[in-house]
């Protein structure tokens, strides 16, 4: 389809190894709001995560106890030595097959994360259609769906298993407080002291993560900018200041960089100096207490393995403060981003599509069934707005008959009305998929169609229907892509179509031969062609002159110039 802006109701195409998206979207756009709609939807994943998690933490957990308790036994005894190393070798084989199903785990839940935000971005972008380019917001797209969803899936596949983490280490505190109070004691200070001054600096973290992801967006726009338009730039001489504004916002984003570094350099040290620093002073209280007496050599090496054991979930914790900001920054930038509306609204009434008098209450505009109009617009913009409310692409009052356009349902609408524009994007893949995407007509259709656009020169220079085109047609001329453009339309042979200066980048030859093959393609089809091109006013059934301000009127081409002189200038423009 050429119309973008599909309703959430129109049913696609549905890729079978994929889930679909949950009907229920997002309905708070908060950063809290969309992490808790992502974990909603994965919850059996997650939960899978965190018992893995806690599963292979107190595993690891329990080595140096079984450690410390066959050393007892071995001196105290003098025998069973073999068993217990057995024991441990087993228990050691148990953590390696744990430490598998962590990360398969872990890996999983991330995925499903990046995988459903991904999609819930292309899903936002098919809903509210036009207003993304209205927005001028193509970079946001681009770092929406890729570095927000890579931050998400770290944050689901890591941060999950950190709570686990969380939880285990209170568990090694209570175990430690059983071999000595005081050893316990201290590390369940520390503990608490750890999480304080984490929690103090993850706050300023946060919000500079959130500058730092919109100045990204900025430069991202900057990017699709340049890629997409520096040759017009530079013939028209703005090569100079897209760069000056590319450089100016690219110190920005790395200002703001420098500005997360200090408090995530500080979250980076407290992340080791404050485990290393615990399991030292824990060592010496429990080496000190085995020279008195109070503890034995097992007790020694337990509390020693417990302690250094606790380095990683906090590490752990400390993890999870620096990356929940970074996740909320992500998820906040996700939210804005859905926060966009579409330029119009279905009314949900979901009437049957049925052809008739096509009118727009707003300009006066009514177009005849079956026939070729072709409109002269003195102002582009009115008309714009026109075409927008006849293809149910704005709100505004137009009708077929008198049934509101709004009214029809979504997918007939899709299905039999077309606007084609100039500024609608070839895809990158073959000739054949970017003229027939979901593969419903067979060669001789496409042939047909491409014959009626006179693009079979198009379809030489790629080497057939199944030749790779680039992004937006670089491959091809500016006017190989009009004519593509066309043909997808006519592949579609929709019951109303709507094209917008269709032949304006054709030399007068070629475009006399598309209009003559158009207008045989789509005989007794309703064909609306916005044009001031004496060929197409030639082949018209009806002329149609729409001024700024006023109703429109329809009449011959020597009737309008008589009576009107903008649509005399109009058409004199291009030598009618």
């Amino acid at each position: 389809m050429l119309v973008i802006g599909l309703e959430r109701n129109v049913r696609m195409p549905q890729n079978p190894y994929m889930k679909p998206l949950p009907a229920e979207q997002p309905t708070h756009t908060s950063g809290w709001g969309i992490l808790l709609w992502l974990a909603r939807h994965q919850k059996a994943a997650l939960f899978t995560t965190f018992i893995v998690r806690v599963v292979w933490l107190s595993t690891i957990a329990l080595l140096p106890v079984v450690f410390g308790v066959a050393i007892d036994t071995v001196i105290v005894d003098g025998e069973g030595l073999l068993w217990w190393v057995l024991g441990l070798i087993g228990l050691t084989l148990l953590v390696a097959i744990l430490t598998v199903a962590r990360e398969v785990a872990g890996n999983h839940c991330g995925m499903i994360a990046s995988i459903r935000a991904t999609r819930l971005v292309n899903a936002h972008v098919a809903h509210v259609g036009g207003a993304i380019n209205r927005d001028g917001r193509d970079g946001e797209i681009v770092s929406a769906a890729n570095s927000d969803a890579e931050q998400l899936q770290f944050s689901f596949g890591g941060d999950v298993q950190s709570f686990g983490s969380a939880l285990i280490t209170p568990v090694v505190a209570v175990l430690l407080l059983s071999y000595d109070v005081l050893v316990g004691t201290v590390v369940i200070i520390a503990v608490v002291v750890h999480i304080i001054v984490l929690s103090r600096l993850s706050k300023p973290l946060e919000n500079r993560i959130s500058g730092y992801r919109k100045r990204l967006g900025y430069v991202a726009d900057d990017t699709v900018d340049i890629v997409t338009g520096i040759r017009p730039l530079r013939a028209i001489g703005g090569e100079d200041r897209i760069r000056e504004r590319f450089g100016r916002r690219s110190r920005d984003l790395r200002n703001e960089g420098y500005r997360i570094a200090v408090p995530d350099a500080l979250l980076e040290m407290l992340t080791v100096a404050m485990p290393a620093f615990l399991g030292i002073g824990v060592l010496a209280l429990a080496i000190s207490k085995a020279v008195t007496g109070d503890i034995s050599e097992g007790d020694v090496v337990a509390i020693f393995g417990l302690s250094s054991f606790l380095i990683m979930p906090m590490e752990n914790i400390a993890a999870l403060f620096r990356n929940i900001p970074q996740a909320l920054a992500s998820a906040k930038h996700l939210g804005a981003f859905l926060e966009t509306t579409p330029e119009y609204t279905l009314s949900g009434v979901n009437s049957p599509f049925r052809p008739g008098q096509w009118s727009d209450a707003d300009t006066g505009l009514s177009l005849t069934p079956g026939a070729l109009t072709v409109i002269v617009a003195s102002n582009p913009r009115r008309m714009d707005e026109a075409a927008n409310r006849l293809t149910g692409q704005s709100d505004g009052d137009a009708r077929i008959d008198d049934v509101p356009i709004t009214d029809i349902a979504a997918r007939e609408l899709r299905e039999n009305v077309v606007q084609l524009r100039s500024d609608h994007i070839l895809f990158t893949d073959t000739l054949r998929a970017n003229l027939d995407p979901h593969g419903r007509h067979d060669d001789e259709v496409l042939n047909s169609a491409l014959a009626a656009a006179t693009a079979h020169d198009a379809v030489d220079s790629l080497g057939g229907l199944d030749g790779i085109l680039r992004k937006n047609g670089s491959n091809v001329s500016g006017g190989q892509r009009a004519r593509l453009r066309l043909a997808r339309s006519l592949v579609h042979n929709p019951e109303f179509l709507l094209a917008v200066e269709p032949t304006s980048a054709l030399d007068a030859y070629t475009e006399q031969a598309v209009v003559e093959a158009v207008t045989r393609y789509r005989e007794r089809a309703t064909t609306v062609v916005v044009s001031t091109s004496p060929m197409w006013l030639d082949a018209a059934d009806r002329v149609v002159f729409l001024s700024d301000s006023g109703a429109a009127v329809a009449g011959s081409v020597d009737e309008l110039a008589s009576a009107y002189p903008e649509f005399a200038d109009a058409i004199a423009r291009v030598g009618v």
